[in-house]
């Protein structure tokens, strides 16, 4: 099976058809509508500025004079987050496709890392760079089920501050993943009837 995004429209196609995205499917609990359009767009832009650059420290790419003098920090914080918990990435940036429920998504970063004195075999680690939001824990477990591991595969969200710290948010609850497929049976009863 063939998988792309669009990164333009942020549209998945498998094997040339469209199917719904994480992000879209989980759309409806999010209401930006009150949310000043610049305040947004310039969020969106620091929020792809700084997962690139993750991306391309983890990759052992990055030219770190690359990065805007204002984004540095949430670098710093991950470059803390890093050395705390030691992380060795199998997947970064992964795009998802789940063969049942036919939806598909790109994961963070996939991998083993340190958490409260134990080594995590396996873990799943989001990187933010706004405040938390429940919604997060639906989108982690989503990745899960699509990646192929176990539901009970530890979740966590690492919101990066532009002070240079940040801050790990695991991902408990084992409903995520029932909350998340009652909105991707909505969101394709809507796109059945046009809605």
């Amino acid at each position: 099976m063939k998988l792309i995004l669009d990164e333009a429209t942020h549209t998945y196609y498998a094997d040339g058809k469209v199917v719904p995205g994480v992000t879209s499917v989980l759309g409806t609990l999010h209401d930006w509508k009150k949310v000043d359009p610049e305040v947004l767009r310039k969020a969106c832009e620091r929020g792809t500025n700084v997962h690139l650059a993750c991306e391309y420290f983890d990759k052992g790419t990055l030219e770190e004079s690359s990065v805007a003098h204002d984004e540095r920090g949430y670098l710093e914080g991950w470059k803390k987050f890093c050395a705390q918990h030691r992380p060795i990435w199998t997947d970064i940036e992964h795009l998802v496709f789940h063969q049942v429920h036919l939806y598909a998504g790109t994961l963070d970063r996939r991998g083993s890392m340190d958490y409260n004195g134990a080594r995590l075999e396996r873990a799943h680690v989001d990187v933010k760079t706004g405040p938390e939001h429940p919604v997060m824990g639906l989108q982690l477990a989503a990745y899960v089920a699509a990646s192929g591991d176990h539901l009970r595969t530890p979740r966590f969200t690492c919101h990066l501050k532009p002070n240079g710290n940040y801050k790990l948010v695991p991902w408990t609850d084992p409903s995520d993943w029932a909350y998340f497929l009652s909105l991707l049976n909505l969101d394709n009863f809507r796109r059945t009837h046009d809605l």
